[in-house]
């Protein structure tokens, strides 16, 4: 088994400053205007070096900025491996640094318990119901307003944070299964670039399910496309790994960043999702229609059940049951909310046993 120190996401360390002062006085005198309790934001180097974190330094730099003269201050970039060594990256300038200020801190989102799911509902036209909810990261904001994941995951890679975050997002959608009614499935998002060895960076997921007291049956992992797996060995050994566990997998937008025979051979996937972008308009398009029923036969000879995502209206909906997609999801049937919300039945009426 690979060593958990040999994992880059445990190895990867925090992102932070190295900052040489112009005197060991000068150094003392900013170690004491920072409480003792942001004590593990920071760390000693030498007489003349502190290393802090990258947002703690952004928040003392107004007050640096009032009361010093920065240009007598080297700053450099710097990374708190987690051995405890302070790994030094480029010299940097004060001006550079306060352009480079995030928006958003993904650090303070995470530990704020910012984080919250919404869900959408997945429905089988045939037997005319709802059979499960997707769960959907949101960032909830102290002053209410709401971050989209998009812009929540940019942060996460920006800021070296995409596996904290990830990991921060599959246990809160777990916390959050209880709203959904015990005989309905969840399906849950996943980077794979964020996992590197199952066994460590899983764990807390597992662990999670365990505590929530969640039946792993009805929980669906879902490989999301924002990241296009070109490692298919290592995507085989995470989804092996949740199936190990009692989980189910699926893929995302299949036809997209998954798109060949071979892919769905290596993978076997429990559940393949057509991509939204064969389902949009496929009424009116020949061409689409002929490549969902390709993918279609592809995931049913790997023994994937086929669900299409991006369904937005009737017509769409009912040429895609055609073809052998009885379970399906989009805004036809409902948008994200932070509840599970019941399908209006009339959605059904145009589907025949």
């Amino acid at each position: 088994m690979q060593e958990q120190r040999d994992c880059p996401n445990c190895g990867q360390g925090v992102d932070g400053f190295i900052i040489t002062f112009s005197s060991e006085r000068a150094q003392r005198d900013i170690k004491q205007t920072i409480l003792s309790e942001l004590k593990p934001l920071w760390r000693v180097i030498d007489e003349r070096r502190l290393w802090l974190r990258r947002k703690l330094v952004y928040d003392l730099l107004p007050y640096w900025q009032e009361f010093y003269h920065l240009s007598d201050w080297e700053v450099r970039w710097g990374t708190l491996k987690f051995t405890g060594e302070v790994e030094e990256g480029q010299r940097s300038s004060w001006s550079e640094i306060a352009s480079l200020k995030p928006t958003m801190f993904v650090d303070d989102v995470i530990q704020t318990g910012q984080i919250r799911m919404m869900m959408q509902p997945i429905v089988d036209v045939m037997k005319r119901k709802t059979i499960a909810y997707e769960m959907l990261a949101r960032s909830v904001q102290t002053d209410g307003s709401v971050i989209s994941p998009a812009e929540l995951y940019q942060s996460a890679r920006e800021q070296n944070q995409l596996f904290r975050l990830d990991r921060a997002c599959r246990i809160a959608a777990i916390e959050t299964v209880s709203k959904v009614p015990d005989n309905q499935l969840v399906f849950i998002n996943f980077v794979p670039t964020s996992i590197y060895v199952p066994e460590h960076c899983l764990a807390t997921t597992v662990q999670a399910a365990e505590r929530c007291g969640v039946e792993r049956h009805r929980i669906v992992f879902e490989v999301v496309e924002t990241d296009h797996v070109e490692d298919l060995s290592h995507l085989r050994s995470i989804l092996s790994y949740y199936r190990e566990k009692g989980f189910q997998c699926a893929l995302d937008d299949f036809g997209e960043g998954f798109s060949d025979e071979e892919t769905m051979d290596v993978l076997r996937p429990d559940i393949v999702k057509l991509d939204r972008k064969y389902v949009t308009d496929i009424h009116k398009n020949d061409e689409k229609r002929r490549t969902a029923d390709s993918i279609y036969h592809q995931g049913r000879k790997a023994g994937a059940t086929m669900l299409a995502e991006g369904v937005e209206c009737e017509e769409e909906a009912v040429t895609l049951a055609e073809i052998g997609y009885t379970l399906q999801q989009g805004y036809w049937y409902g948008k994200p909310a932070w509840l599970p919300v019941d399908v209006d039945p009339r959605k059904f009426h145009v589907f025949h046993h």
